[in-house]
């Protein structure tokens, strides 16, 4: 079962081919039912804005109209809000990851190839550009009027570059064929990009200054596939298989620093000044590791099929949450007691 639901949310090509064969193409609109409020179906994206926490919703049955962006009020743990992807009277399922930039969040579908924009005030999608093939992964830089996103094609084996204000594609970049790009972290002047099928992490310039902008400069490389990736001031961390691990990466020199093994199927990877989590989606638990010492503090107990992580805005708060793919909740870690203490819904 596991190994199907990895298909899922590593590769999505067994719903997919579903899905379009139901729809004719990148949308449908069918009898059915919208999700019902206060559930999740399929969580794989979380980020965090304020004082809520946003969920993608993959749907990847198509059990309700359209796959949603889940809103969760963090004072109380509740969910306030289910965001339909839907625009322009189309419905949208196979959402990968969510990133924020003010008061947008920027979702990929994966089975439209595109990007879409998602007011957070309104409440609504406002915005929908085409991107590469199978889009997942997603990072913005900036805020304002320069912001930019950066979109992982994995079956297209680029990264589409978008406008933020007017949802534009300006720049495709291309990696080597086959890497499989899923995931995307920022730092400082640089987004790294983890690749699926290969070792390498591919590093992309975003200095404007700079005569590499939007192109790809010297790659990172060691044993082992990517999956998990996230950047503090320092250092990259990066999941992996083969074996499964936590390669630490330090970003002033591109170098391997460490290497820490993991549970199983490491995936979605967090940093914060304190703690650097690890969700692992076979094994059901999050590592917890010292971010002074990079040694593994505790190992929490979680939902089933752990795949994504963010912590808490507020650093005084000392909670990180989980997306638990195959239970359909969210795991609230107290990272000061190293346990679990609350699952949403």
């Amino acid at each position: 079962m596991k190994e199907l639901a990895r298909l899922v949310v590593s590769a999505g090509s067994i719903f997919i081919l579903s899905y379009i064969a139901l729809s004719g193409g990148c949308a449908y609109e069918p009898e059915c039912d919208t999700a019902p409020g206060g559930a999740l179906k399929d969580p794989i994206g979380i980020a965090v804005r304020g004082n809520f926490l946003y969920i993608t919703n993959a749907n990847a049955d198509l059990e309700y109209c359209s796959g949603f962006l889940a809103k969760v009020d963090l004072e109380d743990n509740v969910i306030i809000a289910n965001i339909p992807a839907k625009f322009d009277d189309q419905y949208f399922s196979f959402l990968g990851e969510v990133a924020i930039s003010g008061n947008y969040a920027y979702v990929a579908e994966r089975s439209s190839d595109s990007l879409l924009k998602f007011d957070l005030d309104q409440e609504k999608v406002v915005g929908r550009v085409p991107v590469g093939e199978d889009p997942f992964g997603v990072a913005v830089n900036g805020e304002g009027p320069t912001t930019l996103v950066f979109v992982a094609n994995m079956s297209s084996n680029d990264i589409s570059v978008i406008k933020a204000s007017s949802m534009a594609k300006i720049k495709q970049i291309p990696l080597s064929a086959g890497v499989r790009p899923t995931k995307i972290a920022t730092s400082g002047d640089k987004i790294y990009v983890a690749q699926q099928y290969t070792s390498k992490i591919s590093v992309i310039d975003i200095d404007p200054e700079s005569g590499d902008y939007l192109e790809t400069i010297d790659p990172i490389d060691w044993e082992g596939y990517c999956r998990g990736i996230a950047s503090d001031s320092k250092n990259l961390y990066v999941s992996k298989h083969s074996p499964d691990s936590l390669v630490v990466i330090d970003t002033e020199f591109n170098n391997v620093i460490d290497v820490i093994i993991m549970g199983s199927d490491p995936d979605g990877v967090a940093v914060s000044d304190d703690f650097v989590l690890v969700a692992n989606f076979d094994s059901d638990n999050v590592y917890i590791l010292d971010v002074a010492t990079n040694e593994i503090t505790a190992i929490v107990a979680v939902g089933d099929g752990p795949t994504e992580i963010v912590f808490h805005p507020d650093p005084v708060k000392r909670t990180a949450y989980v997306t638990n793919y195959l239970a359909q909740t969210i795991s609230v870690i107290d990272t000061e007691n190293f346990k679990v203490i609350e699952t949403i819904p």
